[in-house]
């Protein structure tokens, strides 16, 4: 397994032979698999020669409690501990599921979705782009609805963040926008 590691992590852009690699297999052993902090530029698609991604079912972040699922063929995927793709894995099939851990700082930026109910408001769009403007935020999509029965609105944003201490920061700010009901970041399925 070792080797097989070792092989995986020549491969990765940015290799550098002086990091250590290790691999868990969960609950057998206290090693884990490390992940460069530059993961987010060495996304594999199917076919390519990438050994690692990032799942698109939970898309984890730096910084997040992640396990990897190794797939013959295709490397590691990452996902998020809380996935249920990856809870489902694990009890199917748990030699392949793997500890994984973050290292170093982010390089990249990531994409998540979060969920935001408010009361319906004028401006309350326009405070919440402002909250994400302020933080240098970058909006890749942007959905909405509005249940006029009670007066509630449903915002999903896709955005763009370097890790999890700036999603914190921006989950607590949006969190202090007047007439908010909920923001948090969402789950496969939510």
């Amino acid at each position: 397994v070792a080797d097989v590691m070792a092989m995986l992590q020549q491969q990765l852009p940015g290799y550098d032979e002086n990091e250590q690699l290790a691999l868990e297999l969960v609950g057998e052993s206290d090693s884990s698999f490390v992940l460069p902090s530059g993961l987010q530029e060495s996304v594999m698609q199917p076919g390519s020669d990438a050994m690692t991604q990032l799942a698109e079912c939970c898309k984890p972040i730096q910084g997040d409690d992640c396990l990897g699922y190794i797939k013959q063929g295709y490397g590691v995927t990452i996902h998020r501990r809380d996935c249920e793709q990856i809870l489902q894995l694990e009890e199917d099939d748990p030699e392949r599921v793997v500890q994984v851990n973050w290292e170093g700082p982010a390089k990249s930026s990531y994409a998540i979705d979060i969920l935001i109910r408010a009361l319906d408001r004028h401006g309350l769009l326009h405070d919440i782009t402002g909250v994400l403007t302020r933080e240098s935020v970058n909006v890749l999509a942007l959905s909405s609805q509005l249940d006029r029965r009670q007066g509630l609105v449903e915002l999903r944003m896709t955005i763009e963040v370097t890790g999890l201490v700036l999603l914190g920061r921006l989950l607590d700010k949006i969190g202090q926008i007047p007439n908010l009901v909920e923001v948090k970041r969402c789950r496969v399925g939510s």
